[in-house]
Order: structure tokens, then sequence, then C-alpha cells
């Protein structure tokens, strides 16, 4: 179970990089390194294992938490112009020396769209999740489990949380992905990225619930 597991999150850190750089020179400089460093931490996890799990755990956990700031100052720049009425635009017909200006509420103009942002956040909490994942899968002789499954310590309520956290972000990453696909060719890169992602994540931790089950 150990190695599906492995094969299927390596096979989805190289679909999710090559979604990411596929927008090339579009591409946001902070999605092409967070899709590398998933890409090498998988590489490493299921190779020699040449980092540390601690190493691995905060790379992903800053690229995380880096996109979610970004996403966070995206809406910044989108949420006001959607929310504050009396920032209006003068009506260009009546722009005449005689004729007195009209004006019109101003249409928000997002620098991303809000498909985009959820999508981004959605990455930004599975980079997170992912790094505690792998902090503990690496942690074990065999790799294959996300934390230790042995009855005695915090297995449980670790685990507990885990499969609430991946639970959640599955659910998310579906709807991600299905709205991507429906606005046509141009979210199948974010759908691609958030259906691998949401996989990659349910990879990491079924072997650990199957072995705590079991």
């Amino acid at each position: 179970m150990g190695e599906l597991a492995h094969a299927a999150m390596l096979t989805c850190a190289v679909i999710g990089a090559a979604a990411t750089l596929a927008a090339g020179r579009r591409v946001r400089p902070l999605d092409a390194l967070a899709a590398l460093v998933m890409l090498a931490a998988m590489l490493d996890t299921a190779g020699d294992r040449l980092v540390p799990a601690i190493g691995w755990a905060c790379a992903l956990g800053i690229a995380g938490v880096a996109i979610g700031i970004r996403t966070r100052a995206d809406r910044a720049r989108i949420e006001p112009s959607r929310a504050d009425p009396s920032r209006v635009v003068p009506n260009r017909a009546d722009l005449s020396p005689a004729a007195p200006i009209h004006a019109e509420p101003a249409r928000a103009v997002p620098t991303r769209a809000a498909g985009a942002a959820h999508a981004d956040l959605h990455h930004a909490l599975a980079l997170v999740v992912s790094g505690w994942l792998v902090a503990g899968a690496l942690g074990h002789a065999d790799g294959a489990a996300a934390i230790p499954t042995e009855p005695h310590g915090h297995a449980g309520p670790v685990l507990a949380l885990q499969v609430l956290a991946v639970a959640l972000l599955v659910a998310s990453g579906a709807v991600v992905a299905l709205r991507a696909w429906r606005t046509g060719r141009r979210g199948i890169r974010h759908g691609a990225m958030a259906a691998s992602m949401t996989v990659m994540l349910a990879a990491m931790v079924v072997p650990s619930l199957l072995a705590a089950v079991g």
C-alpha cells in the first residue's frame, strides 16, 4: 500500500507541476516555486530521502503561507471596488464642457477571477497540510503512513485531525476543479492543479487510516 501511495503522490506532483508550468510566461513565480518544491518532496520521499522530514515540512508550509498571503492581498485589491458604492467613474458620453458629469457606479476590475482566488486559497491550505503529512510520513522506515499508528501516544487524535483536514480539502478541491473545468479551456489548468493536489492529499492519509482501522 505504501508503494501505491507513493506512486499516486508522485504522479499527482508531476501533473500539478506540469499544469502550473504550462502557463508559460503567465505563471506566477510563487506558484512555480511551490510546484517544484512539491515535486522535489515527492521525489525525495519515494527515493533516498536526502532531506530531513522537517525540511520538506517547512518548505511546503512556508510556500503555502506565502500563497495564502498573496491571495489575501489579491482579494484586498478586488473587494474595495465591489463594496464601496461611493467610488464612481464619469459617464464618458456626457463629458462635454456644457454638460454636467453624470456618475455611474464604478465597475469592479478584479486582478484575478474569484474562481482563481478560491483555487489559490485551496492550494495554500493544501500545501500546509501536505507539509504536516510529509513530516509524519518521513518519520517512518517504510514511509507508508502519515503518522504513527500505534495505539499509544497521540496517534489517534492526530490521525483524526489529519483525516478531517484532508476531507475538507478534498471537498474544497472537488469544488475548485469542477468550477474551473466549467469555465472552459482557461480553467483546465486550475482544475488539473486542484484535482492533482486533492488526490495527493488522499493518497497521503489513506494508508494511515487503513492501518489504524485494520
